[in-house]
């Protein structure tokens, strides 16, 4: 049986083009496909068609050869080319059944009845293993990282300040914070909360760090640091290789555990990303968000107190904001003073609460807008003035740390 996966992930970057590569989106692997494709691959032919990797949906038309299965992942950023990619697998390989899984298609099954053959819902390995009468035994191996072009993620780090050669990783699934602009969504994709054993974490590390020498290592995990005594264990065993480390974590976090960011710190940690959101404290109710501002303070006092990096994230045009909160916003960003900081426009995302909510009070623009290559400042909420925030944003571009 062969089964060819397909990464439609060019929803932001687009196809390859002449200036390849511009940023991480062309670059960085998705864990996902690479965790689906890896737990079959003892019981199958696995092959990887990764969209970045073409100049034009012709090249990736003649790709198309026999496959018993086509395999996608489709999250709402690469929804419109994951559906191009199979209206072409449907002309060009019609004997080839088609399946779906990720993020939309598990929010919305049922717009995938008619368009693929077979939709998995939440995490795929198991379920897709199932579906084509596997068995998976014990526990899912590592990722086959090769299955992508993986020279490209290794030198092409997440901020300039890593040193190459560069591997991302996921230690856990899942999120136990119930933030409106991205639950209950990631429940349904992800479940509940989870984390790797620390030792598994570790030996993985340790085989990657023989197998590709890295310098850094950059978690993909939304927030890394939830179980201080995981981390303990964890700083123990990363100490001794000697590498730069980059997490996620929340304000809330870092300002309540100083002593695991010390310990994190004399481990490696480099530059830790923090989800800031904004300076309004009743836009953080909206939102859900759980973090004072006092909390943010302090978080980002600590860091710079032990020498940790910051890359800092913020939104603005979150529904009802007043140009007062967005003026808050601005200012906590200079106030904080991140290493990294990052502005960017909120965009609804359909199967959270606040898309609901947006939804419910008739603030969205354009309900059929895709949000494909739209970059950071798609602006779909009404009674936002754009204008007013485009001039905001253009006063701290030329700072020398703000990433575009």
């Amino acid at each position: 049986m062969k089964i060819t996966f397909v990464y439609p992930g060019i929803g932001i970057c687009g196809f390859k083009g002449s200036d390849y590569p511009k940023d991480g989106e062309y670059a960085w692997i998705s864990h996902g496909i690479a965790s689906v494709a890896t737990a079959i691959s003892s019981q199958a032919d696995v092959e990887l068609i990764d969209l970045r990797d073409f100049n034009d949906w012709d090249e990736f038309s003649g790709r198309l050869n026999g496959s018993d299965y086509f395999a996608l992942s489709i999250s709402s950023l690469n929804k419109k080319p994951a559906l191009k990619a199979i209206e072409l697998i449907r002309e060009k390989s019609p004997q080839s059944e088609i399946i779906v899984g990720g993020f939309d298609p598990s929010m919305y099954p049922n717009n995938y009845v008619g368009i693929a053959d077979h939709v998995i819902v939440g995490d795929g390995e198991y379920k897709l293993a199932e579906s084509l009468g596997f068995e998976l035994n014990g526990k899912l191996p590592w990722i086959n990282r090769e299955l992508f072009d993986y020279n490209k993620e290794l030198n092409f780090p997440f901020t300039p300040n890593m040193k190459p050669p560069m591997v991302t990783m996921i230690a856990g699934r899942g999120c136990p914070y119930n933030c409106s602009y991205c639950q209950p969504a990631e429940r349904v994709v992800h479940g509940h909360y989870r984390i790797r054993e620390v030792d598994d974490v570790l030996g993985e590390l340790r085989y990657l760090k023989d197998k590709y020498n890295y310098n850094s290592v950059l978690f993909w995990d939304d927030t890394f640091a939830i179980n201080p005594k995981w981390v303990d264990k964890f700083c123990d065993g990363f100490k001794e290789l000697g590498a730069q480390l980059v997490i996620n974590c929340r304000a809330d976090i870092i300002s309540d555990n100083p002593n695991m960011m010390e310990r994190l710190k004399d481990a490696g940690l480099l530059m830790v990303l923090v989800g800031v959101e904004s300076g309004s404290p009743r836009m953080l109710k909206l939102i859900r968000k759980e973090v004072k501002i006092s909390q943010t303070r302090r978080a980002f006092e600590l860091c710079k107190k032990l020498g940790i990096q910051t890359f800092a994230t913020f939104m603005l045009g979150l529904p009802t904001e007043t140009r007062q909160e967005s003026i808050s916003t601005m200012t906590f960003i200079n106030t904080l003073e991140p290493t990294y900081g990052l502005v960017f426009y909120y965009t609804p995302i359909p199967g959270t609460d606040l898309y609901d909510f947006c939804d419910a009070n008739d603030l969205i623009i354009d309900k059929s807008r895709s949000i494909e290559r739209t970059g950071k400042f798609t602006k779909n909420i009404k009674g936002i003035d754009y204008q007013v925030l485009d001039t905001y944003i253009d006063s701290i571009k030329n700072s020398p740390h703000y990433v575009t």
